[in-house]
């Protein structure tokens, strides 16, 4: 396969791009440098695995609606305030945001929640192409996804990695292996077989970002195929395609740090490679690689450092979250242009649609 790099920083700057367009998002909390001091300190881990390593008290952030200018969102409105929304998505019938640990739907007037004891921070959602009551949940908390049928208001597909992928968690307190079960026959077997195993219990327990197996932080349904879904593992650094009616995966794209949202369009694939500062895009057999390091703007205490929260396609172009630079990152790769549309400082924005 061929490969080739390309810096953003080389394009044309195009302060058109973007103009005018209307988005809601999702931000996790209005306090980004505290989520900035974490994630520095969850590199000390000795697991070598980013993230916390203890529970933590929720953040309160909201979903906002705004508006892109030239160069800086120009206008905003705090829709709601909520603990850590991430997940949003729409269509011409319903639009939907999670909140930690349950999911808001709005269709017109009527406004409903979904709720289940395996919902744990719901990182991602995702409305199926094929079939718009079919909405798709990636609960990363208990490394597991949910389809719902929104007209029954109930579940329609599961899939829970440590039955179905990997189990194989890490114990930061001793940076030792450890085996998460959620069935008694499953944590007796792993006893039997001398493993350390932990049965979870999802009504009175939490697993943190570092003790989470495989940490599905994105999910989203395959635009080419009705019968598969496409996941990012943050800890692994891949996303994969899962087979519904199977179960079974294989890997998709690899090689990544700390992914973020994954797309398998109609004719290629995205694949957000988070803390490397990179976007891939894949079509026939080859790739791009688009680089992110060397833009302007980044805050200081970063460093090296590069955190590109979620990027999504819009018509030619891809539009990406450029956390470290408070920015929303436009790119057209046809004419080589971009564009770079700030954001208040202190918002950690997780997610976003366009209206």
């Amino acid at each position: 396969m061929s490969i080739k790099n390309l810096f953003i920083k080389d394009f044309r700057l195009d302060s058109s791009l973007g103009k005018g367009l209307e988005i809601m998002m999702t931000i996790k909390s209005f306090e980004l440098d505290k989520i900035r001091a974490r994630y520095i300190n969850s590199k000390k881990n000795k697991s070598g695995k980013a993230g916390s390593v203890e529970r933590r008290e929720p953040a309160i952030g909201g979903v906002v609606h705004a508006s892109f200018g030239a160069k800086c969102i120009n206008e905003f409105k705090i829709i709601s305030e909520l603990k850590e929304p991430r997940g949003i998505a729409q269509n011409d019938l319903y639009f939907a945001f999670s909140s930690e640990n349950k999911v808001i739907i709005q269709k017109g007037e009527e406004t409903f929640e979904l709720e289940n004891k395996w919902f744990s921070y719901i990182h991602a959602l995702d409305f199926s192409p094929f079939d718009k009551h079919q909405l798709l949940i990636s609960s990363s908390g208990f490394d597991c996804l949910f389809e719902y049928d929104l007209r029954t208001k109930q579940p329609t597909w599961d899939w829970f990695a440590w039955e179905h992928y990997s189990n194989e968690a890490n114990d930061p307190s001793g940076n030792t292996k450890i085996y998460l079960s959620r069935t008694n026959d499953q944590f007796e077997k792993l006893i039997s077989e001398g493993k350390k195993a932990k049965l979870i219990n999802p009504n009175n327990e939490y697993l943190p970002t570092a003790m989470r197996a495989a940490f599905i932080n994105s999910v989203s349904f395959s635009r080419q195929d009705r019968g598969k879904v496409i996941a990012t593992l943050f800890h692994e650094g891949k996303s994969i395609v899962i087979d519904k009616e199977s179960k079974e995966s294989h890997d998709h794209i690899t090689e990544l740090s700390n992914p973020h949202g994954a797309w398998q369009l109609k004719k290629s694939d995205l694949v957000t490679s988070t803390s490397s500062g990179k976007l891939v895009h894949r079509w026939n057999n080859s790739e791009t690689h688009f680089d992110f390091s060397g833009l302007p703007g980044k805050h200081i205490e970063m460093g090296e450092k590069e955190w590109i929260q979620n990027s999504i396609p819009f018509g030619q172009c891809i539009i990406s979250i450029d956390s470290n630079r408070t920015s929303f990152i436009i790119i057209d790769p046809q004419n080589k242009s971009y564009n770079q549309i700030s954001y208040p400082d202190h918002w950690a924005v997780q997610d976003f649609v366009i209206l």
